[in-house]
């Protein structure tokens, strides 16, 4: 009827309704506030009659946060260029050391709204074909620790690509 997790040595715990799950099933529980360090968890299950299960444990589960996240830099912004039809590409170094999982990318657009773009991590450019131009754009990146991690962690800061210093036709955009 029910599963209760235990973690922080277990000081704290997590019960968890079962919903008639067998045991060939995948149960996930989200555990909240967990400080980063590593944690063991242990897992029982409970019948209608309160009889425990012998439990399984899950050793050595790395908890990612701050820390991790302090550590994290944006993808690396190698230049620009400028593709036949006017349209501006930024370019960027491929990733190392951690999973990326997109770039964002926030400029003014030609009609003077804010607008939002993204590089996919597989991808070194990205094209603003309504960029205004000398305008700045904003740079952040989102990655997660490691495969089928479910939190993205972001830059803690975003990167300026000062608009003033793309060129443009020979010309310093917005001089």
């Amino acid at each position: 009827i029910k599963y209760v997790i235990y973690y922080n040595n277990r000081r704290d715990s997590l019960t968890v309704t079962a919903n008639g799950e067998t045991t060939a099933q995948v149960i996930k529980a989200f555990v909240p506030d967990l400080g980063e360090y590593v944690q063991d968890f242990l897992i029982y299950t409970y019948d209608a009659a309160g009889n425990r299960s012998i439990g399984q444990t899950l050793s050595s589960v790395k908890v990612y946060g701050p820390i991790y996240n302090s550590t994290l830099r944006n993808r690396l912004f190698t230049g620009t260029s400028f593709d036949g039809s006017g349209n501006l590409r930024v370019n960027f170094a491929a990733a190392v050391d951690t999973i990326n999982t997109t770039t964002r990318l926030m400029y003014k657009s030609t009609p003077g709204t804010l607008t939002t773009g993204f590089l996919h991590p597989d991808s070194s450019s990205t094209i603003l074909s309504n960029w205004k131009e000398g305008e700045d754009i904003l740079v952040q990146s989102g990655f997660i620790p490691v495969r089928n991690a479910v939190d993205t962690f972001w830059v803690n800061y975003t990167d300026t690509i000062k608009g003033k210093d793309i060129y443009y036709s020979g010309v310093i955009a917005g001089s």
